[in-house]
């Protein structure tokens, strides 16, 4: 038995004794069939691997073969039976199985499906197909019944050589498509509470905005970049406010960037004009003489 299984599908095998439980028991877990009836003395657990169609998914499906009254072994330990533990909690599938030949296993059954919640899926097993002479059970009733009850499949079978097993798996589709569905209702429904709450936020983000507020930090962090020293004091002095670390920035803010220092590459000399250069040369042309 492998682990790491992503859906786990419980299945209820039911029905009056001597009718094949633990025969469909052994059957689905391709064990020998037993020619000798032995009484099953208490509730019996196992599991198969199962996938659906061609998914790569491994299903595991645990099986349960239910005794309606167990056969102790003592006084003192209980044993596991029908009147002892609750079958079918978290159940996805239930097959009944009856013999035709005796009508008591098919009321059985019929009282089973009747009871039963509508939404699960049942398969009615009509065993021994290889004694239809001795049915005592019309299948006129039993169509009718099959037609009454929508959630009950009737699936004809012969555990003894097989025969049915192939309907019988392929029941396994309906309790995993059911299951599958559930679980989608239930991601809905959590999803569309997720949904709620994030319309809820946006609501509040969207209220809280205040355009007065966002201005006077626009221009406080621009005040700021033109003088980081008187920033960094304001911010001392109100650590909360609009650029401190546990300011809250307005929502579409501009982050403030640092001041571009100066360059202190010297600015090359100035050309002068022709006016300028014109005016020293007159200068220098009637400069009076110094004779010695």
């Amino acid at each position: 038995m492998r682990t790491g299984y992503r859906f786990t599908m419980k299945i209820v095998i039911r029905g009056e004794r001597n009718t094949g439980k633990t025969q469909l028991y052994n059957k689905l877990q391709d064990l020998p069939f037993q020619d000798e009836y032995v009484q099953t003395p208490s509730l019996q657990c196992s599991s198969i691997d199962w996938s659906y169609r061609n998914s790569d998914d491994i299903v595991k499906v645990d099986l349960w073969d239910v005794v309606d009254k167990g056969i102790p072994k003592s006084e003192q330990i209980p044993v596991a039976d029908a009147s002892t533990v609750d079958v079918y909690k978290n159940c996805h599938g239930v097959m009944l199985t009856c013999d035709l030949a005796r009508r008591q296993t098919w009321e059985y059954a019929v009282n089973e499906v009747e009871r039963l919640p509508t939404n699960y899926p049942i398969a009615v097993l009509l065993n021994y197909q290889d004694h239809q002479e001795q049915f005592e059970v019309p299948l006129t009733e039993v169509e009718g019944f099959s037609l009454a009850h929508r959630n009950a499949i009737l699936i004809r079978c012969c555990l003894k050589d097989g025969f049915g097993m192939q309907g019988l798996r392929s029941f396994f589709n309906l309790p995993f498509l059911l299951m599958r569905y559930q679980l989608l209702e239930q991601e809905k429904l959590n999803l569309q509470s997720e949904f709620d709450h994030a319309v809820s936020e946006c609501r509040i983000v969207s209220t809280e905005q205040n355009y007065a507020d966002f201005v006077r930090w626009l221009a406080e962090s621009r005040a700021g970049r033109r003088n980081p020293t008187a920033m960094a004091a304001a911010a001392a002095a109100n650590p909360v406010g609009p650029g401190s670390p546990g300011a809250s920035i307005p929502l579409g803010a501009a982050t403030p960037q640092p001041a571009m220092p100066s360059s202190t590459t010297p600015a090359p000399p100035r050309r002068p004009s022709s006016a300028t250069a014109a005016t020293a040369t007159a200068t220098a042309t009637t400069a009076p003489s110094v004779t010695a």
